[in-house]
């Protein structure tokens, strides 16, 4: 199932196959984003986020939002189609996806640059 990860830290945009249908096990989500409990966001008519519910307060630098909402999400996160409650195919592009994301401004981007 194609799905588009987004990973903060790395501050990367990334098309991915998931190996494992999603309705039947969240195993390989888990995986990726790297938690045991997750957070399920419909974002739009067919897109759900899926992020982690509960993220380490160390990562707080690891984090982005989309332009024009005002939910920041921390920590890594995979957005799915969704219809008819099931997770399906994701329809949209990577491109869509790297021009509505902003990635939170963190004390690194301020250190000068030698």
């Amino acid at each position: 199932m194609r799905a588009i990860k987004i990973d903060p830290s790395n501050r990367t945009i990334s098309e991915i196959r998931l190996t494992r249908n999603p309705n039947y096990t969240f195993d390989e989500l888990y995986e990726i984003i790297g938690c045991s409990v997750a957070d399920f966001v419909l974002i739009d008519k067919e897109i759900v986020m899926i992020s982690n519910k509960e993220p380490d307060k160390k990562t707080d630098s690891e984090a982005f939002a989309f332009w024009g909402c005002g939910m920041l999400i921390v920590g890594v996160a995979i957005i799915l189609g969704y219809a008819n409650n099931r997770f399906e195919t994701l329809q949209e592009n990577k491109i869509s996806f790297e021009q509505m994301t902003a990635w939170l401004y963190s004390e690194v981007d301020a250190q000068p640059k030698n």
